[in-house]
């Protein structure tokens, strides 16, 4: 199996009834910071999806380069680099600055979908 490397922050979703309830960061395996305020206000995350069920989705929250120069450009204060900038956006306390950064999330995997256990990292 091979998959791309993203250089961000990961990203769980929890969606229940097919709308997002919850978003937290991986932390430290077991227990992350809750950031679901932060993560709505990235465009490319849906607030709801055609699975009814419970269903967690993981993914990587970052900043492409293009948005790193756009936000630089504009800055007082530049940002050093992508990774940092998505990370700090996202645990800050401001979905505005959110926003701000125009950051993309990628899904890459499904940790946890009722009714239905994966067996191999391919299953999920």
């Amino acid at each position: 199996m091979v998959e791309y490397k993203f250089d961000g922050l990961t990203i769980n979703l929890r969606y229940d009834g097919g709308f997002l309830v919850s978003a937290a960061t991986r932390g430290d395996g077991y227990t992350g910071e809750v950031i679901t305020a932060q993560v709505k206000a990235i465009k490319s995350v849906p607030l709801s999806i055609s699975y009814k069920g419970l269903i967690e989705v993981q993914g990587e929250g970052m900043m492409r380069l293009s948005s790193l120069r756009e936000y630089n450009d504009a800055a007082d204060e530049p940002l050093k680099n992508a990774r940092n900038a998505a990370a700090g956006a996202l645990r800050n306390l401001d979905p505005g600055e959110t926003a701000r950064r125009k950051l993309s999330l990628f899904c890459y995997s499904v940790g946890y979908k009722e009714g239905e256990q994966f067996d191999t990292h391919r299953g999920c």
